[in-house]
């Protein structure tokens, strides 16, 4: 799973939208992070004012957990993980790609445009004063985009960890287990499962881009 020079012997795959491809084009993956966009006091006051309506939407009803296990960035006791910070990489291309059709290409962001969408939806006047029509938030939300695929050909393993946060050996021992059983199904379950965080930026040659 690792070759003699350190990098892993399989892709990793970021899911991710075209609204980032110049940034991550120019600077690499993990380079740029605006607080602005990524700003959890802005979800915060959403699932407050979310909470504050006299009858709870359908949609609240079924996002309220999600969205403040984000807010305090907890790894839930089934194993969700809603730690932010580093980059998430996938083993498997189709979690990536379920994370780059998100309508935003960003789990925070998503959550923040779809909170945002509901607050409008029932109270339209508190949702104009959070995030009012200068904010970088609704500019970003007018915006067309596609969701796009990052693929990464080689990583140097010592530079990961999994999306826990612990040392990746023990992980990688059982995908190499689970590929040399050759269960096509099987593997594609579980590394769909299996994800890395890289702490740093990773170089735009590094990157190959494909647009979904």
């Amino acid at each position: 799973m690792i070759d003699q020079d350190g990098y892993l012997t399989f892709p990793l795959y970021h899911g991710t939208s075209t609204l980032y491809r110049d940034s991550i084009e120019k600077q690499g993956l993990g380079a740029v992070r605006d607080p602005s966009l990524f700003d959890f006091e802005i979800l915060e006051q959403l699932a407050k004012l979310l909470d504050a309506q006299k009858s709870k939407s359908t949609w609240w009803q079924m996002n309220d957990f999600i969205v403040k296990a984000m807010i305090d960035q907890n790894v839930t006791g089934g194993g969700f993980n809603f730690r932010y910070g580093g980059i998430y990489l996938s083993a498997s291309r189709q979690t990536a790609q379920m994370y780059a059709r998100s309508p935003k290409g960003s789990e925070i962001i998503s959550h923040i445009f779809w909170a945002y969408e509901e607050l409008k939806s029932v109270d339209p006047d508190a949702a104009s004063q959070l995030l009012h029509c200068a904010h970088p938030l609704t500019k970003l939300f007018e915006k067309p985009s596609m969701p796009m695929l990052i693929t990464i050909s080689k990583v140097k393993a010592n530079l990961l960890t999994t999306e826990h946060g612990k040392a990746i050996d023990e992980q990688l021992a059982e995908m190499k287990t689970l590929r040399e059983a050759r269960d096509p199904h099987l593997i594609d379950v579980i590394w769909q499962q299996r994800n890395f965080t890289f702490d740093g930026t990773l170089e735009p040659h590094t990157l190959m881009f494909e647009e979904l």
